[in-house]
């Protein structure tokens, strides 16, 4: 029995869809895929509330599931990318300013995402604008690790 989500899998197919003319649709693709794997693995850990055989908000067509995913997606790939980019020796020498400018940014990238993730649970808990982020600033500190 497998356990766990195999995200190099993944960050190979976030990679191959680079560029291409239909990124977006099959990115969601992708995100769908992605999303039945998050909730195969939160099942065999919690028993979910169901409706219908449906548990609301992880089915592969929960847009709140699918941004989940999609993040889970973009932040992996985004600190994959720039540690290989600073690390990778012939990148290195054939972009040496990009892998300059990749280990200038690496720090960053891990706790960036972490400050927004804080940022949209402090939203989401205040009851003082309806758990909503209209009409509020929250801002975030770009910051090393």
């Amino acid at each position: 029995m497998k356990t766990g989500i195999n995200i190099a899998y993944y960050l190979a197919k976030v990679e191959d869809l680079i560029g291409r003319d239909r990124f977006a649709d099959e990115i969601m693709a992708l995100v769908r895929e992605f999303t039945s794997e998050l909730k195969g693995e939160i099942s065999s850990k919690e028993t979910l509330a169901t409706i219908g055989g449906q548990a609301p908000l992880l089915e592969s067509n929960s847009f709140e599931c699918q941004m989940w995913a999609l993040s889970i997606l973009v932040s992996a790939w985004s600190q994959w990318i720039f540690t290989a980019k600073s690390h990778d020796p012939t990148y290195q020498i054939c972009s040496k300013e990009a892998s300059v400018n990749a280990r200038i940014v690496m720090p960053y990238v891990e706790k960036t995402v972490m400050l927004a993730m804080k940022a949209g649970a402090e939203i989401g808990t205040s009851p003082k604008n309806n758990y909503r982020p209209e009409g509020i600033d929250k801002f975030i500190q770009i910051e090393k690790q």
